[in-house]
C-alpha cells in the first residue's frame, strides 16, 4: 500500500462508510457492516490534523487492512445469498 493511499484515510473511511450504510438489517452482511462502522468511528476519533493538514499516519495501515477484510467478508455474504 502506498503512502498516498495511507495519507488519504479520510476518503477511504468515507468510501467504506457509504458501503456499510448501504446494507439493510435484512442483508446477510449487515452484522459485518456494523463492525465496519464501529471501526470507522474509532478511526475518526483518532484522526488529528497534522502540520500539512492531512490525517496523521497513526495506524492507518492497520485500519485500512481491517476495513478491507471486513468488506470482503460482507461482500462474500451478500454474494452467497444471491448465488
Amino acid at each position: 500500500m502506498s503512502e498516498m493511499e495511507l495519507g488519504n484515510l479520510r476518503s477511504i473511511l468515507d468510501e467504506h462508510e457509504q458501503f456499510a450504510r448501504g446494507l439493510r438489517v435484512v442483508d446477510p452482511g449487515y452484522d459485518v457492516a456494523q463492525q465496519i462502522l464501529g471501526l470507522i468511528a474509532d478511526a475518526r476519533e483518532g484522526l488529528r490534523p497534522s502540520a500539512d493538514s492531512t490525517a496523521n499516519f497513526l495506524q492507518n495501515r492497520d485500519i485500512i487492512e481491517q476495513l478491507a477484510m471486513l468488506r470482503q467478508q460482507a461482500e462474500a455474504l451478500i454474494k452467497g445469498k444471491h448465488a
